[in-house]
């Protein structure tokens, strides 16, 4: 699947294969890793940083599949030696955080998550059973290597007044900095997102109402330096923003990406069914196009998160797999023989490259 990606996107598509579980058990295990006592002096504990952000489909699966196997290990082998803080992308100053820290450990390269830092490592979309994690903690407690993360960024003093006021979620004071100055609209944070952006996101409802009603329609489609839009941030923000995607798109933003973004995050069904309903023959050709890491593409994104309903519909769309993708399917459908039977319904010889 051929889709950009932003510091508040998910990727690495084929980070796990696991069913889409509540994953509270594992959250209580990370936070009981985080208070675990320290008997070990500050100099000689590793600090591993975890970024995610809730809505993200790809964190939860990789916490399932790690952190339950990882937890028994912690507590017998790195007890005092390892500490793991949990950072949500979303949170305050926390994008700020993780784009301080990418300077440090991987200028000029993507961002997103999930992702690790722990003493000198950057992992960007970590394996599903957590052996590229486990080596870097490994690595990182022999040498004695620090993480250079710091929770402390400041970010708000440089936002504009008007993100700065959706961030605080004051409809009247984003209402008085929007008359204040309206070309604000047009202003972004550092990453690109603009005030409705960040309405999208943080799920301010009346907030992004108010902004869509005011932005120009030539403006709708703004987008992030990753190519994010307002519409296609309805499907990863937090709450049902099908009322918002539909405002939107009445104010003529454009659909493209809607269908693959709303197909990996799941939930947003009804956000899906819009986005089905305008695919083009053509889009849903450069959807099926298997990805370079384990030939992922949007209906193997389905059947991995165990969407029966959006798999169907993708399929009468023309949605397919290939027969280089059996290995593939057999990871992402373990848990569903029903999921699995329907994908090797509409399996297809691999496609002739064109020289």
């Amino acid at each position: 699947m051929k889709k950009i990606i932003s510091l508040f996107i998910c990727i690495f598509m084929a980070a796990a294969a696991f069913a889409w579980t509540d994953f509270s058990a594992v959250e209580q295990q990370i936070q009981q890793l985080k208070q675990n006592p320290n008997p070990n002096p500050v100099g000689d504990t590793v600090k591993l940083y975890y970024f995610t952000f809730e809505k993200c489909p790809w964190c939860k699966l990789f916490e399932k599949s790690f952190f339950n196997d990882f937890y028994a290990t912690y507590k017998e082998t790195y007890k005092g030696k390892l500490e793991i803080i949990k950072v949500d992308i979303l949170e305050g100053c926390n994008g700020e955080v993780y784009k301080n820290a990418l300077l440090l450990y991987a200028p000029g390269k993507l961002a997103g998550v999930p992702a690790i830092i722990v003493g000198g490592t950057y992992i960007l979309g970590p394996d599903h059973d957590g052996k590229d994690v486990t080596a870097a903690i490994d690595k990182a407690i022999k040498n004695h290597e620090q993480t250079k993360v710091s929770l402390n960024a400041e970010c708000e003093k440089d936002l504009p007044p008007l993100i700065r006021a959706v961030k605080e979620s004051d409809l009247a004071k984003v209402k008085t900095e929007y008359a204040k100055a309206p070309q604000s609209l047009a202003l972004t944070d550092e990453t690109g997102q603009t005030a409705l952006m960040w309405a999208v996101l943080s799920g301010n409802h009346e907030i992004a109402k108010f902004l869509i009603s005011v932005t120009p329609k030539e403006n709708i489609d703004q987008a992030d330096k990753y190519g994010e839009t307002a519409l296609l941030c309805t499907v990863k923000g937090n709450g049902d923003n099908i009322e918002i995607a539909k405002l939107l798109i009445a104010k003529g933003a454009s659909m493209k990406g809607l269908l693959d973004g709303a197909t990996t995050y799941p939930g947003n069904e009804e956000i899906f069914d819009i986005a089905i309903q305008s695919v083009t023959a053509e889009e849903m050709a450069e959807l099926n196009v298997p990805s370079e890491k384990k030939h992922w593409n949007i209906l193997l994104s389905a059947a991995n998160t165990s969407q029966l309903y959006k798999a169907k519909k993708l399929i009468e769309a023309g949605a397919v797999v290939y027969e280089s993708q059996r290995e593939t399917i057999d990871e992402a459908t373990k848990n569903s023989p029903e999921m699995k039977a329907l994908l090797l319904s509409v399996i297809q010889p691999d496609p002739v490259k064109q020289d």
